[in-house]
């Protein structure tokens, strides 16, 4: 009997774990990383990015996403929001290693001056789902982060 509820309480162990591993999989796949399975990333002076990624069935094909909707300006900074092209010049794809890829720009402040170039990490933001690109915000893995790193909202956080 014993024997019996230890292998069943294995199974059910198991069981679980595999359920987490399947979850954290899906979570970190859906919150960024396109590049890695994508080629000739380039941006257009209107904020259009696009390249040519894997689509799961050993092809490739073309992929495009308007990043102008989803990326802003505020005070000549690259930020979450819209509309970033209306306000920038000199929009191009940047790469900084594997992890840290997106656009690059010089953008107005709000004293109409040109500020110097800013830098938005499209990489930690786009996903690859099947050939087609998406947007994805991620909060909830940024949290995560920004909790390790150990500040919140620049509130210091215990790291136990």
């Amino acid at each position: 009997m014993a024997a019996q509820s230890s292998a069943h309480a294995a199974y059910t162990a198991a069981t679980v774990l595999c359920i987490f591993a399947l979850l954290f999989s899906f979570a970190k796949a859906d919150c960024g990383g396109f590049a890695l399975s994508c080629d000739g990333i380039s941006v257009s002076a209107q904020g259009g990015l696009s390249c040519t990624c894997k689509n799961g069935q050993g092809g490739f094909s073309r992929a495009s996403l308007n990043l102008n909707s989803y990326i802003g300006n505020t005070d000549g900074n690259l930020v979450d929001g819209a509309r970033f092209a209306n306000s920038c010049n000199n929009i191009r794809w940047y790469q900084l290693g594997t992890a840290n890829q997106g656009v690059a720009a010089e953008c107005k402040k709000r004293d109409g001056s040109v500020g110097s170039t800013t830098l938005y990490n499209v990489q930690r933001r786009v996903v690859n789902n099947r050939g087609n690109l998406a947007f994805n915000n991620c909060r909830r893995r940024s949290l995560l982060e920004a909790v390790n790193a150990g500040t919140v909202d620049g509130r210091k956080m215990l790291n136990m």
